[in-house]
């Protein structure tokens, strides 16, 4: 959240405070919304299918949309919900798609899931051409898939945990 939206929020009668004091509640606000455990793992299910995540910071309601949609030819925001989403930018964080390293990451940790036969048959595919098929297909083709699955989802939901936090947003333990 932007130090002047949070700065906006203050009322006139604060404003004989001490400076210091003044500048620490700011930074302690907290985020005026709170997301339930429900509408994190849709969320991270968004991510898990190659979106990325609009987060209204005033109501909570969040947009999935995709990177490849996002731009025309031209360098043009084309669809309406982008549109709404670019002409109010303080209102919004995004909550993007793991980097490709960070995936590599996730496949690197479940490696430590499984038993050691396994794991160096992943470790052998992630070291080669293709890594993110090679892991895939051994994974798909093994007794491991549905860990994978539940491994994977985890750390989807740890990540949007983790950028919530970040941006000073409140999670409650509702699954509602």
């Amino acid at each position: 959240m932007s130090q002047a939206r949070k700065i906006s929020r203050i009322s006139l009668s604060s404003s004989t405070e001490d400076p210091l004091t003044l500048y620490q509640s700011i930074l302690s606000m907290p985020g005026k919304i709170s997301i339930s455990a429900k509408q994190v793992k849709a969320m991270a299910r968004e991510l898990e299918n190659g979106y990325n995540v609009y987060l209204n910071t005033d109501t909570g309601e969040y947009k999935a949309l995709s990177d490849m949609e996002q731009l025309s030819t031209e360098g043009l925001f084309h669809t309406d919900e982008h549109r709404k989403i670019t002409d109010h930018w303080d209102h919004y964080i995004i909550i993007s798609i793991l980097e490709s390293w960070e995936l590599f990451e996730v496949m690197e940790n479940f490696m430590f899931e499984v038993d050691s036969d396994f794991h160096y048959r992943l470790l052998e595919a992630l070291y080669q051409t293709n890594p993110f098929e090679r892991f895939q297909y051994l994974v798909e083709t093994s007794r491991y898939k549905e860990a994978w699955i539940s491994f994977k989802r985890q750390k989807f939901i740890q990540y949007v945990e983790d950028q919530l936090k970040a941006e000073n947003i409140a999670l409650n333990s509702k699954s509602t």
